[in-house]
């Protein structure tokens, strides 16, 4: 085993950072659960007081992705974390109105998830079609025969929670509208923008230029959330949440680190409502509100991750990537619920699994016994998932920055649009930079989510004006 001196250098070296990442992806689906099956059953013979675990884990959820059916509210709760109800209106000089309009409903994971993104293709009948732009897999559903039959209907059987419900019904307004064939008539060109404008981010300074006089439809309220479904619940949790092992050093123990493991689900603000109620559906956690308009439904209690949440995704099974973070969380629980982490090997031990998570992996790793394998080694076969940064022109200011492309789609710009300033090193709107480095000499600007929203909206507006 390592010295405490030993321990210590090896924790230095990976930084320990506090910073969490999105949860990690990988390009391969098989794996041997034997190990983690008898690592389990081992560790639960040590606590007779848990016996809500039973004496055996249902290795079956765990055994395949590739092979589950999914539950339709787990695909409503994945929806309501990562899917999008999109219009596109086009100018087009050659059809009847001048203008192309498209209703698609969509969902984008990193490619590496492709699997997960099959099983919820054959949720919904095998209806649409992915494919692959770049590091991302996207899952589109355009014909309005599907989305009238199989789309819409799902959804109304089985109906969003989050504020996206408001989006999913100005949606389904259109979509109506297109079967009817009203889309291409200017009086219905008209109505199609009205509703358009209240979904999402709007309408873009093009169709504000071109439909100056059209009065946006007013939005429908979401009711507050009275009633969470378990199967919802896991299905917004494989969008969004994360296992996070937090591991500091401290003057207060014997080997010098503290460990602490967290259970996060995070989200615009505007769902705040939605994430207190977790409170009460689960029993335990706490709500933060985050910088940038976003909040954090919080578990950080030892006794409340391993006796409600670990039981939960057990019965309630992730069906993609993020199982693997859960089984490393799992693990390192277990080290701690037998108090190993009191101990110099132990902390190694969580150290090693936590180099595992939240990040972009290589391999699928086995739940062997890794104790011969360098912690250098561990470290080289993870590639740290880029932020990407806003700037002014020179670079001097740095206004924002996120590790998600998604964030950005929220504040209207397009995947394809950060991608090209990033490859032609040009600039958004005329004074905005984009970058993958972080620049310590930039001033950084304490601007909330909400900030630099509007900033953007301020400037889109003035050029529409120069113009």
């Amino acid at each position: 085993f390592l010295t405490l001196e030993e321990l210590n250098r090896k924790f230095k070296y990976f930084g320990a950072s506090r910073r969490r990442a999105p949860f990690s992806l990988s390009k391969n689906y098989k794996y041997n659960m034997n190990h983690y099956s008898l690592m389990r059953k081992k560790s639960l013979s040590k606590v007779g007081s848990l016996s809500i675990y039973g004496s055996k884990l249902n290795i079956r959820n765990y055994s395949s992705m590739t092979n589950n059916k999914l539950d339709p509210e787990f695909i409503t709760g994945f929806v309501d974390g990562e899917g999008s109800f999109v219009v596109t209106i086009i100018k087009r000089p050659r059809h009847k109105t001048g203008w192309r309009i498209e209703a698609r409903f969509q969902i984008g994971l990193n490619k590496n998830d492709s699997a997960l993104l099959k099983l919820l293709q054959d949720g919904f009948k095998g209806a649409g079609v992915i494919s692959e732009v770049g590091n991302v897999v996207m899952y589109r559903v355009t014909a309005i025969s599907d989305l009238i039959n199989i789309i819409i209907p799902h959804f109304e059987k089985y109906p969003l929670i989050t504020k996206k419900q408001a989006d999913f019904k100005l949606f389904k307004q259109i979509v109506e509208l297109m079967k009817e064939k009203k889309h291409l008539t200017n009086e219905g060109l008209r109505d199609i923008v009205s509703i358009k404008a209240a979904i999402n981010l709007g309408l873009s300074v093009n169709l504000l230029d071109a439909f100056s006089d059209v009065i946006p439809k007013e939005r429908p309220i979401v009711p507050i959330v009275k009633s969470i479904r378990p199967n919802w619940f896991a299905g917004f949790s494989e969008g969004e949440s994360c296992f996070y092992i937090d591991i500091n050093k401290s003057s207060h123990t014997k080997t010098g680190f503290q460990v602490q493991l967290k259970f996060i689900i995070s989200q615009h603000s505007r769902d705040r409502d939605l994430l207190n109620c977790f409170i009460n559906y689960l029993g335990c956690g706490k709500y933060y509100s985050k910088s940038r308009g976003t909040g954090e439904f919080v578990i950080v209690k030892f006794s409340d991750i391993f006796t409600k949440i670990i039981p939960f995704f057990e019965k309630y099974s992730f069906k993609g990537i993020k199982l693997y973070n859960f089984l490393d969380f799992v693990k390192a629980a277990n080290l701690i619920q037998n108090r190993e982490h009191l101990k110099a090997e132990g902390i190694e031990q969580i150290i090693k699994i936590k180099q595992g998570m939240n990040r972009s992996r290589l391999g699928v790793r086995s739940y062997g016994n890794d104790s011969s394998k360098s912690f250098r080694g561990l470290a080289s076969g993870y590639k740290k998932i880029p932020y990407y940064y806003m700037y002014n022109r020179d670079k001097s200011i740095l206004y924002y920055s996120s590790q998600k492309l998604s964030d950005y789609n929220l504040l209207g710009i397009h995947f394809f649009t950060l991608k090209t300033h990033l490859k032609k090193e040009s600039y958004y709107l005329g004074k905005y930079c984009f970058s993958k480095k972080y620049i310590d000499l930039a001033k950084q600007l304490k601007m909330s989510f909400f900030d630099v929203e509007s900033m953007l909206i301020k400037d889109r507006i003035h050029k529409k004006n120069k113009k």
